[in-house]
């Protein structure tokens, strides 16, 4: 039996504790995450080729790879080595895949954090902030591949930092693709602060933002892709843009040889490119999650609204 064992390497992205690889009902391993950490812990376990690997740990945790089928859920990551041979899982690795279900992982901010302080403190440009509305029930839209915002006379955001949690680059998310759609919007209101769908992880600094959508922040007074004032920020809709704005995102990440994140984020209403370099993961880090906002306004017919989100590569979730 022992030789026709080979060695697989396993990440638990969890934090939650162990978990473990079976096959036909046997544990071959286990790989014990340490706690409240985004680093994974690896571990190296021996299975049979040709039979199928099932991966469990904390609850609505479970992934399963066989001959027939890969299907990886819920922010773990399976690298098989060279010795795994052609007749087991024909894959060198097998990276989560996003929930159809992704709207379940936005939930309401917790008020003074999670991406709400942007909105309830004084701008720049001497703007007062506005208070932070916590039912975010009664604002937000859930359908099954889409999530909006309707705007009001205060803060309004919902994130997904109690469900979903990444790094970026390798071992990480390496795309986030999107569509938006942006009605009732006028540059015209004076107190319209901003709107926008962006990540962030706490805690917060400019090197680690990426704000895929932002209205008046930016290089121009419209729609913006930008990453906190930091890279090459550009313009997706200028101010004078009749609405709706509508479009699709595709946001790209790769670690550079020195650890920081290249980033990269187009759009399909022009040709420009934001770019920008992020600092790499510290350990110290909650990881990346997702923000949606709305500030203060007396537009309260404007709505955003998310749709298609999907990531490709490894986080850490429980859907």
């Amino acid at each position: 039996m022992a030789n026709n064992l080979v060695s697989i390497s396993v990440a638990n992205y969890s934090s939650l504790g162990e978990i473990q690889i079976t096959q036909n009902g046997t544990v071959m391993g286990t790989v014990s995450a340490a706690q409240s950490s985004i680093i994974p812990t690896i571990g190296t376990v021996s299975v049979t080729p040709g039979l199928a690997i099932s991966i469990q740990g904390a609850p609505n945790y479970y992934n399963v790879c066989d001959v027939a089928a890969e299907n990886v859920v819920a922010g773990l990551f399976i690298q098989t080595n060279v010795a795994w041979g052609t007749n087991a899982c024909p894959c060198d690795s097998v990276q989560s895949q996003w929930p159809s279900n992704w709207p379940a992982l936005f939930t309401g901010s917790v008020c003074g954090d999670d991406g709400t302080v942007g909105c309830m403190q004084q701008t720049p440009d001497g703007k007062p902030g506005g208070t932070c509305n916590p039912n975010w029930l009664q604002y937000t839209t859930i359908n099954a591949d889409s999530i909006a915002i309707n705007a009001g006379d205060d803060c309004r955001t919902i994130c997904t930092n109690n469900l979903c949690n990444f790094l970026l680059g390798t071992g990480g998310v390496t795309q986030i693709t999107f569509d938006f759609e942006v009605v009732n919007y006028t540059k015209s209101d004076g107190s319209a602060i901003w709107l926008a769908f962006w990540i962030y992880c706490k805690a917060w600094q400019n090197t680690q933002e990426v704000d895929f959508i932002e209205s008046r922040w930016g290089p121009g007074d419209g729609l913006n892709s930008n990453f906190a004032g930091q890279g090459e920020q550009v313009v997706i809709y200028p101010g004078s843009a009749t609405g709706p704005w509508t479009g699709s995102i595709t946001a790209n990440f790769s670690t550079n040889s020195d650890g920081t994140i290249a980033v990269s984020v187009s759009n399909s209403v022009n040709s420009n490119i934001g770019t920008a370099t992020l600092a790499g993961p510290t350990g110290s880090e909650t990881g990346y999650f997702f923000v949606l906002n709305t500030c203060p306004t007396d537009q309260s017919d404007c709505t955003i609204t998310i749709s298609n989100l999907n990531v490709v590569g490894t986080w850490q979730g429980t859907t």
